[in-house]
Order: C-alpha cells, then structure tokens, then sequence
C-alpha cells in the first residue's frame, strides 16, 4: 500500500510539487506564505481538502507509523516548530478569516490525529498568545479540536472534562476518520 505522507517525511519522496520535507522545513516565511501546496503534506489530513482535492488522504496505516514511529514523530515537531516560528515572526495572518487560519486548523487536527495532542496544546497556547484576530468560529474551532473536541459539550455550570476524558472524547471522534475501510 502506498505511503506518500510517510515517504514525504522520511525524505524518500517530495511531495507532488517536487518539495522535499527539508525544504519546506528552510524556506523563508515569504514562501511559506505565498506557496499553498506544502502545508496539506506538512499537515495531512483524513478528509478532502478544499484546495488540493486531488491529494491522497492520511491512510489508517499511515497514521499508526506517525503514531508510533520516533523519528517520523520528531520530523512532525519540527514542522510544528518552523509554522510556529513563521506565526511568530509575521503579522498579516492576525486578521479574520486569513488563510493561515486554516492553516493551523489543519496542523491542530493533524496533532490529535497521530496523538501528539500535548504538541496541539501546546502550539495552541502559542499561537493564542500571540493574539489572532480571529472569529469567534475559528477560536471555537481551535479549542475544540486540543481542548474539548467536537464529541463533547462542556455544560456552561460545570466543571471542564479533565486531559483524559477530553483525550478519550478525541479518540471516539477521531475513530471514524481512522477506520481501515472494509
């Protein structure tokens, strides 16, 4: 079975507009901004992106290696680390409905799919700290996928859930995206 994502970030393969992982990981914040093809290899997902519906979908078997393998693991931290430095260091994406906005949606579900959701929570804290000017949906958005996930409502009077139930409430949400199809 073909693993393009795992063979993009074992370096084997570029991905379909010829970048390699390590190039993405050294480009300058302009083409990270400006090229829109990196960030669904640098983030795969298990649905069909908007953008690029062309792109293969993050296979079952490929998220068991991005859960369990280390290197591939330590790979995903450096891209989380090169996006949030391009955050940082920029301004022009603290304005609603900017693309980055999506952007990150796509990085924060990434995290939690492959269950490295302390990861999500931490480049969540992150990137809130740096102040978007985000809606309201996309703040809702953000928070749920580290924090409350969409299988919970929290009650306005009661306690929030604690790290393992919101963790359990994201593996029963997630299963459905996760499922080898018959």
């Amino acid at each position: 079975m073909p693993q393009p994502y795992i063979n993009f970030y074992r370096g084997l393969k570029p991905d379909i507009a010829n970048h390699s992982h390590g190039e993405i990981y050294a480009a300058d914040n302009k083409w990270l901004e400006t090229t829109h093809d990196w960030v669904q290899w640098a983030f795969p997902g298990t649905e069909k992106s908007f953008f690029q519906p062309h792109l293969p979908l993050l296979s079952y078997a490929e998220i068991e290696v991005f859960r369990n393998d280390a290197d591939i693991r330590r790979r995903v931290t450096e891209m989380v680390f090169r996006y949030t430095v391009f955050l940082t260091s920029t301004e022009h994406w603290r304005t609603p409905n900017n693309h980055n906005h999506l952007r990150i949606t796509r990085m924060l579900k990434f995290l939690w799919l492959i269950n490295m959701r302390p990861a999500a929570r931490q480049a969540h804290r992150h990137i809130l700290s740096l102040q978007p000017n985000a809606t309201a949906q996309t703040l809702r958005l953000w928070a749920d996928v580290v924090r409350l996930t969409y299988s919970m409502q929290p009650s306005d009077s009661g306690p929030l859930p604690t790290g393992r139930e919101m963790d359990a409430a994201a593996d029963r949400y997630f299963a459905h995206l996760t499922r080898e199809p018959k």
